[in-house]
Order: structure tokens, then sequence, then C-alpha cells
């Protein structure tokens, strides 16, 4: 699910169940449609290297959630959501939380704070996707990303936020029916996050993760880790963050600084700048750095939220001269 910042900041209109006295069922969801043009150039062509791109894409999300009050005091939530979209096939993202006090035990897949929940001010989708839509992007919304693998987590609601850490082993049960046992592509994972606002329009986001090599005497541990700072002045929001990816082998290294700022134009209009610098941080390198700058207009009509986006990236994924924009509308309903 990727934590997707919506306009539409909720499902709206759910359906509650109720199964017993002590339990409710609520049914959600939203859809998205997406329309990309691309423009490509690159230094290897023998004209002057443009190159163009249309698509329509989509994304279907259905939320289903449950909880109760237990006897002992503590409470129980449960979320189930199935996420389809126009290329690949349905992926399934559970979470199942114990909640006692500002204390909270979870078991997951895609639905836990993690690294790629941590990003900058933004209007609608990640810098990273809407430039992607023309190539390869080096910058990514989380470089290590155990929250995607089935995994425990322990969280605490402290200091006007949540501080989680997510443990995710190195194997998989492939259905709890029969317990057969999955290796993953590497080992276990580990991840700490923190985000919350410890005082008021001030938001501090920290973060680290580890994924350990497979049981092999050639890959690597590959660490990850994010800071950043907002602040809110009422309709206006500005932050910056760092991040680092260390794969510890000599390729694959990357760190970057993403700025952004938005502000609310309007009670249902916001807009949005982002700009990212990353840099290959591989040993001896001297690729240049990959720039990216987002532009977003987001409106929103009472459930139904549009975008329009011009990205514009230059040396993208640390390659001279390959340079693209992309314009993209994208519209987001919730139900």
């Amino acid at each position: 699910m990727k934590n997707k910042l919506l306009l539409t900041t909720a499902l709206i209109g759910s359906v509650a169940l109720a199964g017993t006295a002590q339990s409710e069922i609520k049914i959600g969801g939203s859809q998205e449609v997406t329309f990309a043009a691309t423009s490509n150039k690159t230094t290897t062509t023998a004209t002057d290297g443009q190159a163009s791109g249309r698509g329509i894409g989509n994304e279907t999300n259905l939320n289903v959630s449950g909880g109760m009050k237990l006897s002992n005091g503590m409470d129980i939530v449960s979320k189930f959501n199935i996420e389809f979209d126009s290329v690949n096939a349905a992926k399934k993202e559970v979470s199942v939380q114990l909640n006692s006090g500002n204390a909270y035990f979870i078991i997951a897949n895609d639905m836990t704070q993690g690294l790629n929940s941590l990003d900058v001010p933004r209007v609608g989708e990640h810098a990273s996707t809407i430039a992607g839509r023309a190539g390869t992007t080096a910058y990514t919304d989380g470089y290590v990303e155990n929250n995607f693998d089935d995994h425990f987590a322990v969280g605490m609601k402290v200091a006007g936020g949540n501080a989680v850490l997510i443990y995710s082993p190195n194997a998989q049960l492939a259905g709890n029916d029969d317990g057969a046992v999955t290796g993953l592509e590497t080992g276990s994972g580990y991840e700490a996050t923190y985000t919350g606002q410890p005082m008021t329009g001030l938001t501090v986001s920290v973060g680290k993760a580890t994924k350990q090599a497979a049981n092999t005497n050639v890959t690597k541990d590959i660490d990850a880790k994010k800071y950043g700072i907002s602040y809110n002045a009422g309709k206006v929001n500005v932050g910056v963050m760092y991040s680092d990816k260390d794969t510890n082998t000599t390729s694959g290294n990357e760190k970057s600084m993403a700025y952004g700022i938005t502000f609310n134009a309007a009670d249902n209009m916001s807009i949005g700048i982002n700009h990212v610098v990353t840099e290959d941080d591989d040993a001896g390198n001297t690729n240049p750095d990959e720039k990216i700058t987002v532009l977003t207009v987001g409106y929103n009509w009472a459930g139904l939220g549009v975008e329009l986006s011009y990205a514009n990236a230059k040396d993208m994924n640390h390659t001279a001269g390959s340079d693209a924009d992309v314009v993209q509308i994208r519209s987001v309903i919730a139900f």
C-alpha cells in the first residue's frame, strides 16, 4: 500500500456490521485512476533524443476492519486490505493489533509504521513514484522495507507520536493450514521508527532499518536510515529529510536530501513542491547526482480527490544526460 498520501484523508462512507455486542466490522475502500505522459531525453540517441509515452493505470483497495474490547480491558483491532492494480495480481495486507494503554503489539504485513512512512510534506504521490513513470530512479520512499514482509512489531505512543520497532523473520509460512516454510531472499529484518509532534506544529521523524544478508558468503547486510523535520504554520507546511542506504558493498549506496513545502490555498485545494537530490555514494564514484522536482496541485470534491502533477528529473539513476518530464493526472475516490 506504500502509505500513499491521499487528498481524501480517510475511507468515508464505511459500512458497519454488528457481529456481537463487543465487536463491529467496517467495510470501506478506495479507487484511483492515473494518466501519465512522459518525455525522455538521453545522450545516446543519434537525433535529439526525444521519446514519449502515455499510459493509464488504476488501483482498487478494499478494506475490512473490526475490533472488540477484551475482558482484561485491552483492545484488539484487526484489519485486512486487498489491493488490485492494472499490472499486478491481488495483494493482501493484514494487521492484528493488541492495545494496552499507550503500548501495542502488532502482527502484520504492509500496515505498520515503517521507514517508508517517513517523508517530507507533499501533496499526492511520492516524488519517486511520479518521476518513476519515465524510468528507474535512484531515490525511493524506503530503501529497506521490512514492513512489506510478514512481521511482528511493538509500539508506544510517546512524545506526541508513535515509536515502533519491527522484526521480520527470514522465513514465512506458506499457509496457516499446512505450515510449510518458505525462505525469503534475504535474512531477518529490523526496523525502528519514530514520528510525531513533540511540540505544536513541529513534526520530527527518525528511523533506522537493517535487512540481514541471506545465508551466503556473497551478499552483505543492507542498512538504511532517515532523519526529517517539518513545521506547520497554519496554511504552510515545510520540511526536509535526509535518507541514507548502505549496502556495505562498493555499489548501490545512496544518500538523498528531500525538501518539501505545501500550501493550503483553500479548504479543498492544496499545492505542493518537492525537490530531491540523490548522491551516488559508491566508493570512488563520479556519477552525477540525480535531481527530481515535482509540482502538484490537488483538489478535493467531498470524497473525490484530483491531482495534477508535473515532474522534472535530471540524470536519472545517476546516468548523465538521462532526463525526463512527466505530466500526471490522478483521481482518487473513497467509499
